[in-house]
């Protein structure tokens, strides 16, 4: 038995080339208005794609009309349905319709070359702001540590691209303490390196007038509202005298820990982020002996395969190892973010100042890409 159409469904040729016809009609369309709004907007490929688009889609219609009349018996039809299909005949046989295809394809041809040529002069473009930013960054992250006799200072530093937006400075005071910025700026790339520039010019012209962490950091922010066009920087300013008096002000940074021990300091905002941000400083002291550890949250948030943070509870357990020991665990858990450790270790007495010297002269320095790791 063989299945037929109900009655309701048995339309006439033309009836259901007409349904076809509105069915297929916005999708037909789509594409040309699309290309419109992209010409008007001026984007190059849509003033290339538009007339062959524009052109297909007519001798489509054409073609169709061409087909719909010849099968419904317009015998008047033939002379004109074979110029359409044979309207040349070099080098072989060929009509509009196939002409208009052979126009569009050579039209997206046309725009792939020249999207191909384009992203070839953004990739050199983004080569060159990557290279001018990582020759900005190398002079802005110290490569010496000052010799201050009272103190051993390690520092480690692991981009985990080409560009990081980690920065820091280690400064002697007149008094014989140290004074130190750490801080990692929101953002890569030139933007990020014009920012760490901003910020790493201002703290060392700050340090010939005050060594008060908090003055710092408010004038660094003020600076930030002025040029970072909205953008922030988590920062910490501390000052260690040679008597082992620690001062420290926080702008939304990891806090440092000493002795292992996370210190519980006053955290204001990240620079930035509020033009009367305060940035209160809180008095500690570091014990002969005592060692202090500072870092950026590459470390806490390195992530291995499963899934899981490095965290704080290691970063604690860590602290009280060497600068290149603790960087190197969290690069080796997983690292996702540019990675800074420093440490600074306060002699014991005056006969071991020579001791701390050398340490200070055999810092570890470190600046290498995760990908070479």
């Amino acid at each position: 038995m063989m299945w037929t159409l109900p009655p309701l469904l048995r339309l006439p040729v033309s009836v259901g080339n007409f349904i076809f016809t509105l069915i297929n009609l916005p999708f037909t369309l789509m594409p040309v208005i699309l290309l419109i709004q992209g010409f008007r907007r001026g984007h190059p490929d849509a003033r290339l794609l538009l007339i062959p688009v524009l052109l297909n889609t007519i001798a489509n219609w054409i073609n169709d009309a061409l087909w719909a009349i010849a099968t419904r018996g317009g015998t008047w039809i033939v002379p004109y349905r074979t110029f359409w299909n044979r309207t040349f005949s070099w080098p072989f046989n060929f009509g509009l319709y196939e002409l208009s295809i052979a126009i569009l394809l050579l039209a997206i041809l046309a725009v792939v070359v020249l999207r191909f040529a384009r992203s070839r002069r953004e990739e050199e473009h983004m080569r060159g702001e990557l290279e001018a930013a990582r020759a900005v960054q190398q002079v802005l992250i110290p490569d010496a540590i000052p010799t201050i006799p009272e103190f051993a200072i390690e520092s480690v530093y692991k981009p985990a691209g080409e560009v990081g937006g980690d920065f820091f400075q280690i400064l002697a005071t007149p008094q014989g303490g140290v004074l130190v910025v750490i801080g990692d700026v929101s953002g890569k790339g030139m933007p990020a390196a014009m920012t760490v520039s901003l910020l790493v010019g201002t703290f060392r012209t700050l340090a010939h007038f005050t060594q008060s962490p908090g003055e710092i950091l408010r004038a660094m922010n003020q600076r930030m509202l002025a040029r970072s066009a909205g953008g922030f920087t988590t920062c910490l300013v501390l000052r260690v005298d040679a008597d082992g008096a620690l001062t420290v002000a926080n702008a939304g940074h990891l806090a440092p820990y000493a002795d292992a021990q996370e210190l519980q300091i006053e955290n204001g905002l990240p620079l930035g982020s509020m033009a009367d941000a305060q940035y209160t400083e809180s008095q500690f002291k570091l014990p002969p002996r005592g060692r202090l550890t500072l870092m950026t949250d590459g470390i806490v948030e390195a992530r291995n395969k499963s899934g899981e943070l490095f965290g704080f509870e290691r970063a604690a357990k860590l602290s009280s190892e060497p600068a290149e020991r603790v960087a190197e665990a969290a690069q080796r858990f997983g690292q996702e973010d540019d990675i800074t450790v420093l440490t600074i270790s306060r002699a014991a007495s005056a006969e071991e100042v020579p001791g701390a010297t050398r340490r200070s002269a055999s810092l570890t320095m470190s600046v290498e890409s995760n990908e070479a790791i």
